[in-house]
């Protein structure tokens, strides 16, 4: 892959990952000042990716090589997405405010498609995870390095 694909990959799914961030603080706002920490987490992470990917190659101090250009920031906005998703699509107030929901976890159909959703995403975060590994880039867990001395 060249440097303007790289590029436009970098860039489109940052643009998706801040859409779906939107979205959430627009229509979940109860939810996103639920859980703003780690929201603001994320999106840290994502930006510090994106620009190591957009502007690198950056020397890292803890790897001692330099890092970057790539595409890593589209692996961590999949699995970011696959987490974020669920709550855009099955968490609503209305669940919340009914005493009807909170005894009853409503028909058939509903269950079927939340399940369904469950498996989709975490068969795309276990996707993304089995991709990033077979990459040949260094995971953490394995090298016994600290998460902090990763990132």
């Amino acid at each position: 892959m060249g440097v303007s694909s790289n590029l436009y990959i970098v860039v489109s799914t940052n643009f998706v990952f801040w859409l779906i961030l939107s979205a959430i603080l627009i229509k979940r706002t109860y939810l996103a000042l639920a859980i703003a920490p780690l929201l603001i987490s994320l999106a840290l992470r994502v930006l510090s990716v994106s620009y190591i990917d957009l502007f690198g190659p950056v020397y890292s101090s803890q790897l001692l090589k330099t890092l970057g250009p790539g595409i890593d920031s589209l692996y961590m906005i999949l699995c970011y997405t696959s987490f974020l998703v669920p709550f855009l699509l099955i968490l609503e107030i209305s669940f919340f405010r009914s005493a009807k929901n909170l005894t009853m976890m409503g028909d058939t159909y509903s269950r079927r498609y939340t399940a369904a959703l469950f498996y989709l995403f975490l068969f795309g975060f276990l996707t993304a995870l089995y991709m990033q590994l077979f990459m040949g880039e260094v995971i953490p867990l394995f090298d016994r390095i600290e998460r902090y001395d990763y990132c």
